[in-house]
């Protein structure tokens, strides 16, 4: 894993590097792109043609900053419409985003997931709530992609013994 300092200023590395498309945070498993709804039409998870623009560029600070990191792709929406919808939906845009970006990758730690509502940014109570919500977003983990946690516990652990 990498130490508060490394991951502070690898956010900024990023923000400065992706510009105003993407908000880059910062979470215990790493660093988290959010890429809001500049990807898709409303009820659409096909990928607009200049969204293309900015996923290649989030692949290419992957390919050279993070080559060996986990990639994680989840989807989100905001809460209307069904439940049930919104959670297809939201795997949906991320498969698509995840189907983008895996054959670009030099390994194949990728995975991704839907979560609808369920995990919002922003209050749902106004349009521009809403509009946060729905968003795609990308994080590099702080492991690496032959890592698991697993592994580094034990590594952590073994490091403490000696």
């Amino acid at each position: 894993s990498i130490s508060k300092e490394e991951e502070d200023k690898e956010r900024k590395k990023l923000e400065d590097d992706l510009g105003d498309n993407i908000i880059v945070d910062t979470v215990p498993e790493g660093l988290v792109l959010r890429l809001g709804e500049i990807l898709f039409d409303t009820d659409s998870y096909n990928l607009k043609s200049e969204s293309k623009e900015t996923i290649d560029n989030i692949i290419n600070a992957i390919k050279k900053n993070y080559p060996d990191r986990e990639i994680i792709v989840q989807g989100h929406t905001d809460n209307t419409g069904r439940e049930d919808y919104n959670k297809t939906l939201s795997e949906r845009r991320a498969k698509t985003v995840a189907d983008y970006i895996l054959p670009n990758l030099n390994h194949d730690k990728l995975s991704y997931s839907g979560f609808g509502d369920k995990e919002p940014i922003a209050p749902n109570d106004t349009a521009e709530g809403r509009r946060k919500n729905r968003r795609v977003a990308v994080s590099y983990t702080t492991l690496r992609a032959h890592e698991t946690k697993a592994t580094i516990v034990c590594r952590l652990l073994l490091e403490k013994h000696k």
